[in-house]
């Protein structure tokens, strides 16, 4: 799904693009699991898109699940 959310991104549709980051996160995590790389790369796509908007204090929540070791441990 990031593919197509990045797409999004590209041309200025962000809520649509942020939907899918949302529903991709959510099945990489009840699929495979909190601890996946999976799940780092959707918090990754979602940080990013939240970065590019100026949305500061919802990307540190996310950067810091992985920064703290709770992606990939």
């Amino acid at each position: 799904m990031s593919v197509g959310s990045l797409s999004l991104q590209l041309v200025g549709r962000n809520s649509d693009a942020e939907l899918l980051y949302v529903r991709s996160l959510v099945i990489w995590e009840q699929q495979l699991g909190a601890d996946h790389p999976a799940v780092a790369t959707s918090l990754n796509n979602l940080a990013g898109l939240y970065e590019s908007q100026g949305r500061y204090s919802e990307v540190e929540p996310l950067y810091g699940r992985v920064i703290l070791g709770e992606i990939g441990a």
